[in-house]
């Protein structure tokens, strides 16, 4: 998404004497999702809502279908949030931004005083609107507050040491990788895997992986990464969603 020049806009002004009217940028992604957030602080369902496109979705990451869709269902689910924590609060502790993707790590209060609970979002954002919210929180039952990080990391070094048996090994036997955006199954199960990776490898003899920030919660992992590809330094940024069980890559998800 390309946002308007307003360095130029000003400029034209100044040139005409002021008598042009200098319009209103577009704000970017990180913006709409920061004053997401400042509305949902102030327990205002309504302009939470307007911020949401009329088809936004709200989804818990892995699930089939949304949790709630559509800007109304949105509203109604605000609402109810605050009636039901009426002293509820968060903060952004990391956010980021590879447009029109924005990811967030935040700390919810229900209660002044009480111990807050981390939770991480990835929000898709186009033309100032948020279009799906994807949540990650720990199963307070089943999940570690941390652990999947590691794996994660160690399969960033398998690629830049091109160790194709040991990147395999960091996945699951039945580990998927998806798009983000599309739902698109990319590759599913060990040889599928096997087979992706060995076609990377061999087509960009170069790769090499950065990881440029990183955020964890237990069993997910959601790093913004950078893949360098040639002798040119053709560079690939994406957001790469993970999650781990058992010391293994289960699923991923990728937002390009």
């Amino acid at each position: 998404m390309k946002r308007a020049n307003s360095a130029g806009l000003l400029a034209a002004a100044v040139l005409a004497g002021g008598a042009a009217t200098v319009s209103a940028a577009t704000p970017s992604p990180k913006e709409v999702v920061e004053q997401f957030f400042k509305a949902h602080n102030k327990h205002d369902a309504e302009a939470s809502a307007a911020l949401c496109h009329p088809d936004a979705a709200l989804w818990r990451l892995g699930e089939q279908k949304p949790a709630e869709a559509g800007r109304d269902a949105l509203r109604r689910f605000f609402l109810d949030q605050f009636k039901e924590n009426p002293k509820i609060k968060s903060k952004i502790v990391q956010a980021m931004e590879l447009p029109p993707w924005v990811g967030v790590q935040e700390k919810v209060t229900t209660e002044p005083g009480e111990p807050a609970r981390d939770r991480l979002l990835v929000f898709e954002v186009l033309d100032g609107t948020i279009r799906r919210i994807w949540t990650m929180r720990l199963d307070e039952a089943n999940d570690e507050p941390a652990g999947g990080e590691g794996t994660v990391a160690l399969q960033i070094e398998k690629w830049n040491e091109r160790d194709l048996p040991r990147l395999v090994a960091t996945y699951d036997e039945g580990a998927t990788i998806s798009d983000l955006s599309t739902g698109e199954r990319l590759a599913a199960g060990e040889e599928a895997l096997r087979d992706r990776f060995e076609k990377v490898l061999e087509d960009s003899p170069h790769l090499r992986v950065e990881v440029l920030q990183h955020m964890s919660l237990g069993p997910w992992v959601v790093y913004r990464e950078r893949s360098t590809t040639g002798p040119q330094d053709k560079q690939t940024d994406a957001i790469a969603i993970y999650e781990v069980r058992d010391d293994r890559i289960r699923r991923v998800w990728l937002a390009r």
